[in-house]
Order: C-alpha cells, then sequence, then structure tokens
C-alpha cells in the first residue's frame, strides 16, 4: 500500500465503514434532517482528489466500481483493493 495512504486508528464508524480510514473526511454537508450517514467532504489518501460523498462513493472511488457518479482512483493498485476488501 501506498505510504501516503496509511490508514487511520480504528473508530466505531471505522469498524461498520472501513473505507472511511483511507479518505481523510471534512465537514459534514448539510443536508437537513436528522439520522446518521451522510454526505462530507473528503480526499482520497491514495491520488489526493477532493471529493464530495456518502460512505457508498468512497466506497466506489476506491474500489474503481463504475456507475456511481464518481470518478475511480487512478492511484490505487489491485494489491491495494484486495487488501481493502479483507
Amino acid at each position: 500500500m501506498n505510504d501516503s495512504a496509511t490508514p487511520s486508528p480504528p473508530s466505531g464508524e471505522n469498524l461498520s465503514k472501513p473505507l472511511w480510514k483511507y479518505v481523510s473526511k471534512f465537514n459534514k454537508i448539510s443536508e437537513g434532517g436528522g439520522g446518521g450517514g451522510g454526505n462530507f467532504n473528503w480526499k482520497c489518501n491514495f491520488c489526493g482528489q477532493m471529493k464530495k460523498g456518502s460512505y457508498i462513493r468512497v466506497r466506489a472511488h476506491l474500489l474503481k466500481l463504475p456507475r456511481f457518479g464518481i470518478g475511480l482512483c487512478t492511484k490505487v493498485t489491485s494489491k491495494d483493493i484486495s487488501q481493502m476488501q479483507k
């Protein structure tokens, strides 16, 4: 795995949504209503691109899943993907 993509220590959210540890999460984007989840501004720890979206989009970006309305990470290797899927 790339040194710049070193995962952060586990937290409660990282245990249920482990791919958050491969991005730097910034402010939550206010959408009204309550409840969990939501959209955040985030930066990929692999490619350094700033993105907006929920965990689903983080997952699509990192695991190179098409048709989720987000660009695929160009710096993630197949070895990185294999590690993230464990």
